[in-house]
């Protein structure tokens, strides 16, 4: 008897603890309306953080597509005196998602979020 009271308190808990993620909002796609420099410092900072290098972004990061590449700044090879090759790596990619009333920033190579404090975006009905 005592087995089956711990059996129902597990499954109990299983249950319940389910129908957070199942209850949970699915995340869409989003866009900046307009930036800040609030916002463009926030940005900047977590992807420079995240691709370990520094970053520079535009005020049109984000606004026309919720997702991003970042490219690496051509270099000048002075043997040859014109820009180096072409990048054979994809380039890492962000995606701009809504929850609720919450941004997100997500990083597609890895799966890592980032809630964004100061970045105001709305639904990107394009996609």
């Amino acid at each position: 008897m005592m087995y089956k009271k711990a059996i129902l308190v597990l499954l109990s808990a299983l249950a319940l603890s389910g129908c957070k993620t199942i209850g949970a909002a699915n995340p869409i796609d989003a866009l900046i309306p307009s930036h800040t420099e609030d916002s463009i410092k926030e940005l900047t900072d977590i992807i420079s953080k995240a691709v370990n290098k520094p970053v520079k972004l535009t005020e049109f990061a984000f606004t026309k597509n919720s997702r991003i590449a970042i490219e690496p700044s051509n270099s000048f090879d002075i043997r040859f005196g014109e820009i180096g090759g072409k990048q054979i790596e994809k380039p890492p990619m962000f995606r701009l998602t809504l929850e609720g009333d919450q941004c997100w920033l997500n990083f597609e190579e890895t799966g890592q979020s980032w809630r964004l404090k100061t970045v105001k975006c709305v639904a990107n009905a394009k996609d």
